[in-house]
């Protein structure tokens, strides 16, 4: 139990001297001389753009004219995004598993067809398979 003590007592005294500056920058040298680092930022910077700009896209086209959902509506559709939280700390133990290679290409994958699938329906409204699962939830009719 004194070791654990003297340890914390350690960590503490060399947490408050760090000041933020110091911290921030060697945060930045660490990005710089470590490879993977990289590249899992520049992923998920894309990523986070990219899920951004998708609910940021979704509710106007969920607006137009050939949806007609409601703000209310669209809100509930906007409750699917808070399953990503619900799943983080799962997530979070499959990667310390070492699956964060196959999980990184399953969440890659699911960007992709979410992006596509979105254009699709932007592309050719009237023929979409995507508009009319949309439609038949709100109107409540079966495909």
């Amino acid at each position: 139990m004194t070791i654990i003590m003297d340890n914390i007592n350690d960590y503490m005294i060399w947490f408050y001297k760090i000041t933020y500056s110091k911290l921030i920058g060697s945060m930045i040298t660490i990005l710089k001389n470590t490879v993977p680092l990289k590249q899992r930022a520049f992923y998920h910077a894309c990523i986070f753009a990219t899920f951004s700009l998708y609910w940021t896209v979704v509710p106007i086209f969920l607006r137009t004219n050939l949806l007609h959902f409601t703000n209310t509506e669209i809100a509930l559709l906007g409750f699917v995004s808070i399953a990503g939280v619900l799943l983080t700390p799962t997530i979070g133990k499959l990667a310390d598993r070492g699956m964060i290679n196959s999980l990184t290409t399953i969440s890659m994958s699911l960007v992709a067809l979410a992006v596509h699938l979105l254009q699709s329906c932007c592309s050719d409204p009237e023929n979409d398979l995507i508009i009319d699962i949309c439609y038949n939830l709100k109107y409540n009719e079966k495909l």
